[in-house]
Formats: structure tokens, sequence, C-alpha cells
């Protein structure tokens, strides 16, 4: 399936012209992309290939969740191990004082 078509512009956007065994239906949503140097244009298909909804529940072993055997972490945390405490050392206490003891909620 190849034939020619044309490329014009209508007002800010350029279209092409579908004909013959090519054409889409009226409002049809399409992707275009790049292969090599060919400019593909496919329709958008916005439901589950039937292969993939078929086979949907055939696995019969179970399935381990993530991190189902490790501590909780912190996920702004970008290192592997939590941070250690440390008390200030005795430098930041002379430059800025000693910490400032907060009432605990009760």
């Amino acid at each position: 399936m190849s034939g020619e078509t044309v490329v014009f512009k209508v007002g800010k956007s350029v279209a092409v012209r579908l004909v013959g065994e090519c054409r889409l239906p009226r409002g049809t949503r399409v992707r275009e992309r790049w292969e090599g140097t060919s400019i593909v244009i496919e329709p958008v298909v916005d439901a589950w290939p039937a292969a993939f909804l078929a086979s949907a529940g055939t696995w019969d072993q179970p399935v381990e969740g993530p991190g189902r055997n490790e501590p909780p972490r912190d996920p702004f945390c970008t290192c592997r191990k939590e941070p250690e405490f440390r008390p200030p050392t005795r430098d930041i206490v002379q430059r800025h004082g000693p910490p400032i003891a907060r009432p605990r909620p009760s």
C-alpha cells in the first residue's frame, strides 16, 4: 500500500492529506514518529491488546511484592545506609552556642 499525497499548510500547522486506503476516520487521534528517514503516522490505540487481556490472570505462581523482607526506607534518602545521628562537636558549640532545648510534646 503506497501512494503519493500532498503536504499543505493550515494556519501555522502543516498537514498531510491521506488518500485511498490510508484514509482515517475524521477526528482520529494519531501518533507521529521518525523511523530512520521516514515519518510514520499511526492511530493512537487506548485499549489493551487482546492477547494481553487473554493472558491476564494465567500466572499461577505467587508474586512477591517489593520490599517484603526489607526494613522501610526513607524515599528521599539517596544513600543506602541511614545517616547516623552525631551530637554537635565542641567547635560547632563554640561558634553557634549550645543546641536549643525544645519542650517535648505531651
